[in-house]
């Protein structure tokens, strides 16, 4: 019988480990760590911001109304720009707005979102997301400094191309390569 229960307490004292190991706070430091300890090394890194990819997703599928699960997703989508994983990062920078409507990454999620879909050449999304930034956050400094609206005016061209913003003297970006 008293090996029954200390067979029994192992068992708990495992599975109660287990659900530690696993909880919300360890999570979401894993999914920190991969944002904040990327050093030189590419495989390291890949490694490092997988296993930060798959704790946050752990995490937003167990805990999505946790007080910060917000962030969570917010640095999910940033670790999938990372590693490359463009669409799935815009998509869950979106993901963002729409299932944490009061979450302060909401104006970033929005610029960042319009960034990526600029790079994909995915002009029309890129659009509706600065236009969305400039009308749901016209206070923002990316709107009252008009980096939104210059963006939003020059999608789709090369920045060669642009206007110079504050008149025909000014310096333009150059085009050489160096030798």
């Amino acid at each position: 019988m008293r090996r029954l229960f200390a067979g029994l307490a192992l068992v708990a004292s495992v599975i109660v480990f287990a659900a530690c190991s696993n909880g919300p706070d360890r999570l979401l430091k894993d999914g920190a760590d991969a944002m904040n300890n990327l050093g030189a090394d590419p495989a390291l890194n890949e490694a490092k911001i997988s296993k930060g990819i798959a704790s946050l997703g752990l995490f937003l599928d167990r805990h999505p109304h946790h007080e910060n699960a917000d962030s969570a997703l917010f640095m999910l989508a940033t670790l999938q720009e990372i590693k490359g994983d463009h669409r799935d990062a815009a998509q869950n920078y979106l993901r963002l707005l729409r299932e944490y409507s009061t979450s302060s990454f909401r104006a970033k999620s929005l610029i960042l979102a319009g960034h990526i879909y600029e790079g994909l050449n995915d002009f029309n999304r890129a659009r509706a997301a600065y236009e969305r930034l400039i009308r749901e956050f016209p206070e923002h400094e990316f709107v009252t400094g008009g980096s939104a609206k210059w963006l939003l005016e020059n999608i789709g061209r090369p920045i060669q191309d642009w206007p110079v913003p504050y008149g025909d003297d000014a310096p333009r970006a150059s085009t050489n390569t160096v030798d």
